[in-house]
């Protein structure tokens, strides 16, 4: 028989005799391992972000995109309420038939334009006179000097605004109240 010392050495030993030298590079690998771990969760996470913003992105692109679209429209859509708004349209009954499907006319392709837009997500600002004027839907064209109303009360509206979802796409061009001291409370423009 043979002697041999490794066939009989107790496994458990052997182990322990491996691991005691390797607890430097066992710590290292575990640590390579934890960074590992976090840069890979950030990884992730910012994959996550990437996606979402790109997402939001996409949504703004296709909900805004009939912008450009949509702003040289508003100029006609003026044009057809200054035409209804003209003193033809106040005398409409007393005027031959002629011109009044002229006027029908008008308002029929007012409604069409308005759904139009409205179908692009386009909604007009309400701006109405004795109103307050909020900064964020409204541009001040003019003060008019007056004692009657209240400072920064709308007078007038110019042009109307409109907004594109939530967005503005062109505010409403009014006159305001300059309060020269007659009227006593004066309306919250903070809104």
């Amino acid at each position: 028989m043979t002697n041999d010392n490794t066939a009989h050495e107790d496994p458990i030993e052997l182990q322990r005799e491996e691991e005691l030298p390797k607890t430097d590079a066992l710590d290292a690998a575990q640590k390579e391992i934890a960074e590992l771990k976090d840069k890979y969760i950030r990884a992730v996470a910012e994959m996550q972000n990437i996606q979402k913003r790109a997402q939001r992105d996409v949504e703004d692109a296709m909900k805004y995109s009939v912008t450009s679209a949509a702003k040289p429209l508003l100029s006609v859509a003026d044009n057809m309420t200054r035409a209804l708004n003209t003193p033809l349209s106040v005398i409409a009954d007393d005027l031959p038939d002629g011109v009044k499907n002229i006027l029908e006319g008008i308002r029929a392709t007012q409604r069409e334009l308005q759904n139009a837009l409205e179908r692009m997500g386009v909604t007009k600002i309400e701006a109405e006179a004795g109103h307050a004027l909020n900064p964020h839907e409204h541009e001040v064209m003019f003060d008019v000097a007056t004692t009657e109303q209240p400072h920064g009360t709308i007078i007038q509206v110019l042009e109307a605004g409109y907004k594109i979802h939530d967005r503005l796409l062109r505010p409403a061009r009014v006159s305001v109240a300059k309060n020269t001291g007659g009227a006593e409370k004066t309306v919250d423009v903070s809104a």
